[in-house]
């Protein structure tokens, strides 16, 4: 393929975590945005970028507009006006309230669980990237026991409305392809979050190695080993691997990039872009 066309290709690909072109909201980087949601599709037209990752937070979750029937409505007006995208969702609500134990916001039960799927199933959302991190995190043996006997009640469900779901976990590479071992293919992934894998001290060519054929989602940030996250190219993520893995990956990488305080959201994604054209990652 000529270097040209793969270029355009792979911003095709590129997307944009939902909330990342709204003002930051009480120094939270990631929420759904109940203000300024609508703005987004404006401005990602410009930007030239045709995907949308949408947000759930566990507050307010069933009134997310996406799972209202008007708001759902209004929502594929924007995405087919705009030629935005939107079949991707991170499911913060997942993480904060788990289904295998109790989370800062409270539990996630089976028919929460249930209700929350079969609305999924009226939006054009296809893939779930649930965060298996931080309160969702799955600490040990139990916990994934716990866990496997939970989300193994929901396999048909998932299947009923053609959902996948990408798993976003800190677990090694090794440990993740022993989790996908025990889910089934059609339903299950993984989503490689290469900030995140930094931060763990993870290797994402062992994730790649290992598990590429299950990888469903790639979100791309940075962050420094055992800390936060910071603008691209500035903490301890090797572009030279993410260039590696890009140029074999042909599914969405989303933009969950750290915000910078002095610019808008839309001057910020402009600066990632183009850093990563110059680390050819796009």
């Amino acid at each position: 393929m000529a270097a040209g066309l793969q270029k355009e290709c792979k911003m095709q690909t590129l997307g944009v975590m939902q909330g990342r072109l709204t003002p930051q909201s009480d120094d939270r980087i990631q929420f759904f945005p109940i203000i300024g949601w609508r703005e987004e599709f404006p401005i990602l037209r410009k930007l030239g970028i045709s995907n949308l990752e949408w947000t759930f937070d566990r507050k307010g979750l069933f009134d997310n507009p996406i799972l209202t029937t008007s708001g759902c409505e209004e929502v594929n007006y924007l995405a087919k006006n705009y030629k935005v995208s939107i079949s991707t969702a991170t499911c913060d609500n997942l993480m904060n309230a788990p289904i295998h134990k109790v989370g800062p916001d409270g539990q996630t039960s089976r028919d929460e669980f249930k209700k929350f799927i079969e609305l999924i199933g009226k939006t054009t959302i296809s893939t779930l990237v649930w965060p298996l991190v931080d309160a969702g995190s799955i600490k040990d043996s139990k916990e994934l026991e716990l866990f496997l006997a939970a989300i193994s009640k929901h396999f048909n469900l998932l299947a009923k409305h053609g959902i996948k779901v990408a798993f976003e976990t800190d677990l090694s590479p090794l440990k993740n392809s022993d989790l996908m071992e025990k889910l089934p293919r059609n339903l299950f992934g993984l989503n490689l979050d290469i900030g995140n894998s930094a931060s763990y001290g993870h290797s994402i060519m062992d994730e790649w190695n290992l598990n590429a054929n299950r990888i469903l989602n790639m979100h791309i940030k940075d962050r420094h080993f055992e800390g936060s996250t910071v603008p691209l190219g500035s903490g301890s993520v090797s572009w030279n691997e993410v260039k590696y893995i890009s140029d074999r990956y042909n599914k969405l990488m989303i933009l969950q990039c750290a915000r910078i305080a002095a610019q808008h959201g839309k001057e910020t994604i402009i600066r990632y872009i183009n850093f990563l054209k110059t680390v050819e990652v796009i």
